[in-house]
């Protein structure tokens, strides 16, 4: 692969990418992937449809990724031509991306002896790694972590700064934590007794799949008895409450400020919006998309779009509409009456 510093070539992308070339000069180096707005003539962008097309006729990129048909080559303008150009410009952009240092060991990491670390594996300082944590090929953990007792961490994870992995958390390989998330810390499990709260010890893991991507400052709590359970090729924004006991199918995708109480089980290939908010013990079928500051009380048992809550509008509206839905019993009850009458006075 070419240096990011001097560039990378027209032809490799488009091998890495799948892509069919239209240029004059493949060999051309490509120093950024950039938006349509900030390109110049050394860089490549990317058009998704006919909506982008005026942004792209103003663009001074050097290369396009584009779908078939959609833009005609130009002398100064190549074409890395694909049938889903969002998932290439995806694919580009790990070509592009900064990637672990390899920097080994450092020094100043605090490692148990009884530790298992692979070959390959760096570790920043400061990162602690307890007694019996295994740690896979090729990971990598920056400065300032924590790997509690008998966790293990696959292959060619990234583990960013401030992370923190309680004891006995399992994470699969080709997997990213970002900084200031916590997985495997106490669920909220308390019972009520003539004293006050008795804690319930939480004696379950968290385990993880692979190809998982966790965003900043997530949570996700352990299991009380059984496991929290997050499936191969999730994806988790920043600022998610996942409870103990949850299990998120794979593939799930969950935006920023979602809360999901425990032992939810959650389908597979399922998306939900920022802020969205689901209560605890209960199912959610596979291929259910719910959108944003939805609250979800009851199982859904068939896949499909679900909402709830009011979208925004003018105060004045806002404010009349919540007046009316106050009085929505109260009209319910006349609407009632009415019918009760209407029918009566048919049978007479």
């Amino acid at each position: 692969m070419g240096e990011q510093s001097s560039g990378i070539s027209l032809a490799e992308i488009a091998a890495t990418i799948d892509a069919e070339l239209i240029a004059t000069s493949p060999d051309k180096l490509v120093k950024r992937l950039a938006s349509l707005t900030s390109a110049s003539q050394d860089d490549l962008s990317f058009v998704v449809s006919e909506k982008n097309l005026p942004q792209a006729e103003r663009s001074e990129a050097g290369a396009l990724i584009c779908p078939p048909g959609l833009i005609k080559p130009a002398e100064n303008l190549s074409l890395l031509i694909h049938s889903n150009p969002y998932k290439a410009y995806a694919e580009a952009s790990k070509l592009f991306a900064r990637g672990a240092d390899n920097r080994g060991i450092s020094d100043r990491a605090i490692i148990s002896d009884r530790a298992e670390i692979s070959d390959g594996v760096s570790i920043g300082a400061f990162s602690v790694v307890e007694a019996g944590a295994r740690i896979a090929a090729g990971s990598d953990i920056a400065s300032n972590c924590y790997i509690g007792a008998d966790a293990e961490i696959g292959a060619n994870c990234r583990i960013f700064s401030n992370v923190t992995l309680y004891h006995e958390v399992i994470l699969g390989s080709d997997c990213r934590v970002n900084s200031g998330t916590v997985i495997g810390s106490d669920g909220f499990g308390f019972a009520p007794s003539d004293k006050g709260w008795e804690k319930i010890h939480q004696l379950g893991r968290v385990v993880i799949g692979d190809n998982v991507d966790i965003g900043a400052n997530v949570s996700i709590s352990r299991g009380a008895l059984d496991d929290t359970i997050i499936g191969h090729g999730v994806i988790i924004d920043d600022l998610v409450l996942v409870a103990h006991n949850v299990e998120v199918g794979d593939r799930t995708a969950i935006a920023g400020q979602v809360g999901i109480a425990g032992s939810t089980k959650i389908g597979a290939d399922c998306s939900f919006g920022g802020q969205v908010a689901i209560t605890g013990h209960i199912e959610i079928a596979d291929n259910v998309h719910v959108t944003g500051k939805s609250m979800v009380t009851r199982s859904i048992l068939e896949p499909g779009q679900y909402s709830s809550g009011m979208p925004v509008a003018p105060s004045k509206d806002w404010r009349r509409n919540t007046v009316r839905l106050r009085k929505i019993e109260e009209l319910v009850d006349r609407v009632s009456q009415l019918e009760n009458s209407t029918k009566n006075k048919a049978k007479e």
